[in-house]
């Protein structure tokens, strides 16, 4: 399920970003109980994701998200806040552009038998398409 997920993305990021080489500047801030080496897999997992179409995703945190252009940015919490979908793992805010949030909670859910789990990864690849 989740590899035919990175499948569809891919297809749509071709789709949307063409041949040309493009970079993406991605700010993340997070309150979540989430280790930096989890949030360093699933930043790897999603640039992996968007590397094979030419998409590159610089991540920042912190000041560093200041001085980038354009980022797309992305909240982490722990729960689920009161407006957000029901069983949703993330969602973006469609009609403002630039701005995902993830529910961290809900993702830790998704079962992975595998070393590292990657559905943080994938989530983020999902919602910055």
């Amino acid at each position: 399920m989740i590899r035919r997920a990175a499948v569809f993305i891919l297809a749509a990021g071709v789709s949307l970003f063409g041949a040309q080489r493009r970079d993406v500047s991605i700010c993340v801030d997070g309150n979540a109980d989430l280790s930096l080496k989890a949030l360093d897999f699933a930043e790897i997992t999603a640039s992996t994701i968007y590397s094979s179409i030419g998409v590159q995703l610089r991540w920042h945190t912190g000041p560093s998200c200041q001085a980038s252009h354009d980022p797309i940015r992305i909240g982490i919490a722990n729960h689920a806040p009161p407006d957000a979908p029901a069983g949703a793992t993330a969602y973006a805010y469609l009609y403002e552009g630039t701005h995902i949030r993830v529910i961290y909670d809900r993702v830790k859910r998704l079962e992975c038998y595998c070393q590292r789990n990657p559905a943080l990864g994938y989530v983020l690849a999902h919602e910055i398409a």
